[in-house]
């Protein structure tokens, strides 16, 4: 295929949205020894970004078919690297090939694209995410595009059970107005790495759910912090997309579905059942987690993706 065959443009929702979803799904066929989780942007292909501050999707397009997909988005965050403490990244996601087009250097170009209007937009670094076993991932962008590892964190799943848990009576919880907890972010964690600079915006969006604190009862939350406490954040991200397992051997089906009859049938003995990944579902994301105090290692834990990053006079200014 000759370069000139191919055409990198910025996405057209009018005409591009079914097409962007038909290939989204055809990338997502994973491979028959091993499942996957399958993407339902509920017909809106940029629901990933549009909550960004300044977002785009770039689309490959071969004739009259669009082969290759890839999304960015933009922020100010805290970075401390001398003389400034803030920094604009780019954020790369959603990178997908027709699978009969690969290693023909699609990816390879809608990144450099993409590169390219990070470094119009004044960004002074990259970052992406990726599982640490996707090796197709780190070729392209470590051994191709010299970005380099920057954290290896994980994240943490914990399925939602349709029984009640029971909370210790030990403690208190609050839920806060916007601006308290955005105080609280801007006075313990504006020094964190990456600390989102419109903290503010994205507390204030619909898809937030709220920032809530947990302190020992009798003790009161106001003017002056409790003894020892926590907080956290909710993110609504099932208003926005669904996720369904995919090519799953039916051993995992059929134990999930035993699973379900037994805590149905058994319920007083509280039998961990396994939830219906089959089926389209969303997810809270967690994010925010803080605590203070003599206590606090028993109250909470992080949780945070793994990415990679680059700076740009690595890749574009040669």
């Amino acid at each position: 295929m000759g370069y000139g065959d191919l055409v990198i443009r910025s996405y057209n929702a009018q005409k591009d949205r079914v097409r962007v979803e038909d290939l989204v799904r055809r990338c997502e066929v994973g491979p028959a020894e091993r499942g996957f989780l399958f993407t339902d942007t509920l017909g809106d292909p940029i629901c990933r970004i549009k909550n960004s501050p300044v977002y785009t999707m770039l689309v490959a397009e071969l004739g009259n078919q669009l082969v290759g997909v890839i999304q960015g988005s933009m922020k100010l965050v805290t970075l401390h690297k001398p003389p400034k403490n803030l920094a604009r990244v780019g954020y790369i996601l959603g990178l997908r090939v027709v699978p009969l087009y690969r290693r023909q250097r699609i990816g390879f170009r809608l990144v450099i694209k993409l590169e390219e209007w990070f470094v119009v937009n004044g960004v002074d670094y990259a970052y992406m995410a990726t599982e640490k076993d996707n090796e197709a991932s780190f070729k392209l962008f470590v051994d191709k595009l010299s970005y380099v590892e920057f954290r290896t964190p994980a994240i943490l799943v914990n399925p939602v059970s349709h029984r009640m848990l029971r909370i210790s009576s030990n403690f208190e919880f609050e839920k806060l107005k916007v601006e308290e907890a955005e105080s609280l972010y801007r006075k313990f964690m504006s020094s964190t790495e990456f600390f989102s600079n419109d903290i503010g915006n994205i507390l204030r969006n619909k898809l937030s759910l709220g920032t809530w604190v947990a302190y020992p009862r009798g003790e009161s939350w106001g003017s002056t912090f409790p003894s020892s406490w926590a907080m956290l954040s909710v993110w609504n991200s099932g208003e926005l997309f669904k996720l369904r397992l995919g090519n799953a051997p039916s051993s995992c089906l059929m134990y999930t579905k035993s699973s379900q009859l037994m805590e149905k049938l058994f319920p007083c003995f509280k039998l961990p059942a396994i939830p219906d990944f089959w089926q389209p579902f969303g997810f809270y994301f967690v994010y925010g987690v803080y605590r203070e105090g003599r206590c606090r290692a028993s109250w909470c834990g992080p949780c945070a993706d793994s990415c990679i990053t680059w700076h740009p006079s690595q890749r574009i200014v040669r």
